[in-house]
């Protein structure tokens, strides 16, 4: 039985879900992977059976009403394998309770294997899951997570979660294992087609301790790899599976610059030490640049490579690009864009000199892509918010002519949403004024 096709309706409120503020917990230690790239699973290879704890639920409660209480509308149980905990479901009623509009379980999916555990994950209630596969064969997965016939119990709990209804995602790490086996991973996401992969590099983690991992031995040169990366995210997006590489220099990449996207904007994470924080702020804290790099036209948006793998590699591999590939989100380039007739018209209604407002619109630019870019003070900073013709990709919402975007770099205060509802709101009373309908 294959998944069902979302309506459009469906798909546009997934869309309103993915852009909520998110937070990421801990609710266990336990789990029944032992990934090499995971110091949960080193944890756990070192334990007996069922000694490593749960978090109490009463702490979770805390967490869940504190990161509410901070703006977070969406919330990411994680372990570990939190399938393992029998009380998932009143977590995830706690979630509700509390005032969560979405709940996502990042799990390995082995438990819904099986028809009663495939049916208890459906009832839950959760708003999608995000599945864990980490590698194309059943021989590459289970050595990359050290658990015999998990791939088969992986594959098999996906396939039984989808035709039951349930939205996934799914994750990979880039190990050795995967991309040995990224021709065959691809293969398999287009057969099981989930509604997004998500393909991460790995990185630095107390998995690495001495005694445990070795980040070169499971992470060999990107470069190495960089046209079975591009033919494996080419091949799923053209098959309507949104495939995209996470945190990695574009220019690994060549030809595939357009799949490469970051960490949303707005998501706090909780690390292994139980501390919280801003996931993207934590990831570039870890991540380092060449100085050739400043030449390139990716600078302000690229990541750069991440600590232990330099230390491995040095920055050799780069090659500043002198200039953007189109994104998969980006509307064919117009020169009449560039400082014409919209951009004086949304300056005309957005931009307010003399106001003293806390959220205020100061100045509205055309870029070479053909958006424009409305640049915003806020009580927190300053912030771009990027106005581009209506199109495919990620976006805060869209409008009948725009694409609205939080443009983020390097320093940016989160997302304030308030503030780009206040945008939309102003589009969509004057648009039709701004743009003249296509004939």
């Amino acid at each position: 039985m294959s998944a069902p096709h979302p309506t459009d309706e469906a798909a546009a409120r997934f869309e309103q879900v993915v852009r909520l503020p998110k937070v990421e917990i801990f609710v266990t230690e336990r789990c029944n992977n032992r990934c090499t790239y995971c110091s949960t699973g080193w944890e756990n290879a070192g334990a007996a059976a069922g000694s490593l704890p749960h978090v109490p639920r009463e702490v979770i409660r805390e967490h869940l009403e504190a990161h509410f209480a901070r703006g977070a509308r969406r919330v990411l149980f994680q372990g570990g394998e939190p399938t393992l905990r029998r009380d998932l479901g009143a977590l995830i009623s706690d979630a509700r309770d509390v005032g969560y509009e979405a709940s996502t379980v990042f799990t390995n999916a082995r438990v819904a294997a099986s028809p009663p555990g495939a049916r208890w994950l459906a009832d839950l209630g959760v708003t999608w899951f995000q599945v864990s596969i980490q590698g194309g064969t059943a021989e590459a997965h289970d050595a990359s997570v050290a658990a015999p016939r998990a791939f088969q119990q992986t594959v098999e709990g996906t396939r039984r979660l989808l035709a039951l209804g349930q939205r996934v995602k799914v994750n990979g790490v880039l190990t050795r294992h995967l991309l040995d086996s990224l021709p065959e991973f691809a293969a398999l996401m287009i057969a099981l087609r989930p509604e997004e992969v998500g393909l991460d590099v790995v990185r630095p983690s107390p998995a690495f301790e001495p005694g445990r991992a070795s980040y070169r031995d499971l992470l060999p040169p990107l470069s190495r790899y960089a046209g079975a990366l591009r033919e494996a995210l080419e091949s799923m997006n053209r098959a309507g599976v949104v495939a995209r590489l996470i945190s990695c220099p574009p220019c690994l990449v060549p030809g595939a610059e357009q799949y490469v996207s970051e960490e949303q904007v707005t998501t706090v994470t909780q690390i292994p030490t139980g501390d919280f924080m801003h996931k993207l702020s934590q990831r570039r804290s870890l991540q380092l640049k060449a100085p050739a790099c400043a030449g390139c036209a990716y600078d302000t948006t690229c990541p750069g490579l991440f600590g232990a793998y330099v230390e491995q590699y040095g920055f050799d591999e780069l090659r500043p690009a002198p200039h953007r590939a189109p994104t998969v989100h980006e509307a064919p380039r117009r020169a009449e864009a560039v400082e014409g007739p919209l951009t004086a018209a949304l300056r005309a209604l957005f931009v307010r000199e003399a106001s003293s407002a806390p959220y205020a619109v100061r100045e509205v630019t055309a870029a070479h892509d053909g958006s424009n870019l409305l640049r915003c003070t806020t009580p927190t900073g300053e912030v771009v918010v990027e106005l581009a013709p209506r199109g495919e990709g990620p976006a805060y919402e869209r409008t009948r002519h725009f694409t609205v975007r939080y443009r983020a770099a390097p320093g940016s205060p989160p997302v304030d949403t308030r503030l780009l509802a206040a945008i939309v709101r102003a589009l969509r009373a004057s648009e039709d004024r701004l743009v003249a309908p296509a004939p």
